[in-house]
This record gives C-alpha cells, sequence and structure tokens, in this order.
C-alpha cells in the first residue's frame, strides 16, 4: 500500500431552487489562492444559455468559467455546467454532453457526483445546497462510498430544505453547515490529507450508470446489469423502466438512460397525469357545448332530441366538474 497522501482537489456542488443566493456567497468568499478545482450544476431550463458563470464572476476572486468538453481541469477555478449539457469528469479533463435527463434535469446532479467518484475517489468533496426533491443524493452517496467528503447546508438554512433534507437522510454528512459557513468549510476540507489507497473499490453501477450518461456501448445491456424490470413505463421515453440495485434508495432507470429517483418519477407522473385529466377536461366541456349546438339547431330526423341531446351535455359537464374536483384536490 502506497503511503503518498493527496489533497482533496475535486469538489462537486449541486443546488436548485434557492441556490444561486449560496453560491454568489461562496464565491465572494473563497480566497484568491483557493486550491481545487470547483465543478458546480444547478438546475436551470434549457433555454436561453445560462449566464450563471458570468453571474458567479463578478463576485469571485478565482475564475469562474462555463465547462467545455474536453477541457484540462485547472487547480483554483470554478466550472459551471451549460444549459442542456451535462458536466461530467475523467481523470484530468471535463466532458460535457447532452446525454439521458436524469431526475428530470440536464444537467442534472448525480451525473457529475458520480462520474468524479469514479475519477478522483477520495479526493472528492460532494456539496449539496438548497432545491427541491432529492436530486444529487444518489450521487453524495457515491462519492462517500469511495472515501470521499460530505457537505450539506442545514436544511433549516436553506431557502428551500428538501434537497438537503433528502441527503441526509442517506448520507451521512461530514459537515452540516448554514450559508455563512461554507466557505470556511471549503478552506478547512482542502487541507485535509486523503490517502486513495485505503478506499474499498468502487460499486459496479457508478461505472455502469456514467458510461450509460456518456451513452457509451448497449444502454439495454448496461442498464439490465445493475437492474431489473420495474413493471413501469419511462414518463420520458414510454420505454420499460428498470429498478437499479441500490441498496441505498429507489431508483429507476428506462433502456435509453433516463433515470428517476422515486420522489422524482412520482413528480413526473403526477405532472402527466395532471395534463392528462387537464385534456380530458377540455374535451369534456367542448363535447358539451357542440351537443347545445346540435340542439339549438335540431332539424327532425337528425337523431337524438334535443332533449336527449341536453341530457347528454349535462353529463358531460358533470364528468367535467368531478374531474376538477380530482385536480382541486391534489392541490
Amino acid at each position: 500500500m502506497s503511503n503518498q497522501t493527496y489533497n482533496h482537489e475535486i469538489i462537486v456542488i449541486g443546488a436548485s431552487a434557492g441556490g444561486v443566493e449560496v453560491l454568489l456567497k461562496l464565491m465572494e468568499e473563497l480566497p484568491v489562492n483557493f486550491p481545487a478545482s470547483i465543478f458546480i450544476v444547478i438546475h436551470v431550463p434549457p433555454e436561453p444559455p445560462s449566464i450563471l458563470h458570468e453571474i458567479l464572476n463578478r463576485k469571485s476572486k478565482i475564475p469562474v468559467i462555463q465547462a467545455q468538453d474536453g477541457a484540462f481541469i485547472k487547480p483554483g477555478t470554478v466550472y459551471v455546467a451549460q444549459s442542456d449539457k451535462h458536466l461530467l469528469i475523467e481523470q484530468g479533463f471535463i466532458r460535457v454532453i447532452h446525454g439521458p435527463k436524469e431526475n428530470r434535469f440536464r444537467p442534472a446532479i448525480d451525473p457529475l457526483f458520480r462520474s468524479a467518484a469514479l475519477a478522483y475517489g477520495a479526493r472528492v468533496v460532494g456539496v449539496i445546497l438548497s432545491g427541491l426533491l432529492d436530486d444529487g443524493t444518489s450521487g453524495l452517496v457515491s462519492i462517500k462510498e469511495v472515501g470521499g467528503l460530505a457537505i450539506v447546508q442545514d436544511p433549516e438554512d436553506a431557502m428551500y430544505a428538501s434537497m438537503p433534507q433528502n441527503a441526509l437522510k442517506r448520507v451521512a454528512a461530514d459537515y452540516v453547515v448554514p450559508m455563512s459557513e461554507l466557505a470556511d468549510v471549503f478552506k478547512k476540507v482542502v487541507k485535509l490529507p486523503v490517502f486513495p489507497d485505503s478506499v474499498a473499490p468502487k460499486p459496479k453501477r457508478i461505472t455502469v450508470e456514467t458510461e450509460i450518461v456518456k451513452m457509451e456501448g448497449d444502454l439495454m445491456q448496461k442498464t439490465r446489469e445493475i437492474g431489473k424490470p420495474a413493471g413501469l413505463a419511462c414518463p420520458e421515453c414510454h420505454g420499460a423502466l428498470f429498478e437499479i440495485d441500490d441498496p441505498n434508495m429507489l431508483r429507476f432507470r428506462c433502456h435509453v438512460g433516463h433515470a428517476y429517483t422515486a420522489a422524482s418519477l412520482q413528480a413526473d407522473q403526477s405532472e402527466n397525469l395532471e395534463d392528462k385529466i387537464w385534456a380530458a377536461i377540455a374535451a369534456l366541456d367542448e363535447n358539451a357545448m357542440l351537443l347545445r349546438r346540435m340542439a339549438d339547431t335540431y332539424i327532425s330526423g337528425d337523431g337524438l332530441t334535443p332533449d336527449e341531446l341536453e341530457e347528454q351535455a349535462q353529463k358531460a359537464d358533470e364528468n367535467s366538474r368531478i374531474l376538477r374536483g380530482i385536480i382541486a384536490g391534489q392541490k
């Protein structure tokens, strides 16, 4: 076993709603000689192109740039994910790819965290900030599995507590801190020594899921290697979902790579169901309007009598009211 020591040279940060404020304060407080490389994924819409790197760079003493595919990793630099592309890390360089969405997002936090764990093992620090649902939890678990450190924003300090709360349910975090203490913890952890040779082998699913995001090889075969049929359909592509062999949390992935935690899958299903209910309401309302128009212009021999047409219109109205009540009950 080698006695060589390393530092925590890679810091990966995941955030969603409420995360920009935290990142701005962090960038403002990190020193000019900060030695580690920082990678940031925050949930952003696919359009327009993200300018988060420009916003953070106004506050930062160290360079903040948008990640570019194939660029070499430099210490003392902050890399921010592009819109609609995953940010991944390999040994010494960056990958920016248009892989399948995870937890309904691209860029997503988990692919970044897993790729960092795969490439740099115990030298990685994973950070979860304010946000909704649980994107990032699975990736933070992967970082801990390979010996890295976990930092989570104190949920009571977060604008949106769901992401920190879900991470803390699954991960024994090394630091749980408010926004005001985050920079001080960063300065501390980069000085802690690391002994990579003492870390257990990386779980197979970390390697396979990283390959899936990069769309390398037979995605169906790779999905079968780490999961079993779940009997559910992918909301994104309607393909079959597989339940991932993950002892830490319930997760799913389809044969083309779309991935979901149970929470994100339920949220997506609920949104799709509501869309379908609204479509049914619109169809029922239009049907009632048409039936009444047919009754108004009735000519003997058209078929149903005006009274019968009105009765059908009232049934359509009643079904529409029932569906509206279902949606109101979900709110």
